[in-house]
């Protein structure tokens, strides 16, 4: 049996997020360009690291976003909005860490 409310309050969080992601992607092209310059350093396998971590964060949000609505679709309200929310404190320590 399906709970209204609940499931009302986890589809407009799943919005949020994925609006929360959208807006977070462009300070990550700002970010992802200027990446390739860690390249110049000593170490060219961290260097290949972050980028590829840097890189990710779409795609990662991308599959995350898909998973999170297909757990919404089977009812799976609470993973659902744990997966929807992963994104969302991977931007945030990414923001904590650049301040």
């Amino acid at each position: 049996m399906r709970k209204k409310n609940g499931n009302a309050i986890a589809m407009i969080w799943l919005i949020f997020a994925q609006l929360f992601m959208l807006i977070t992607l462009l300070p990550w092209f700002a970010v992802f360009g200027p990446s390739f310059m860690v390249f110049d350093k000593q170490n060219p396998i961290l260097s290949a690291l972050y980028v590829g971590a840097v890189g990710s964060y779409p795609v990662v949000c991308i599959l995350l976003s898909i998973f999170a609505w297909k757990a919404y679709a089977e009812d799976k309200i609470r993973k659902a909005v744990v997966l929807g929310s992963i994104p969302i404190v991977i931007a945030i320590i990414f923001m904590l860490l650049i301040i």
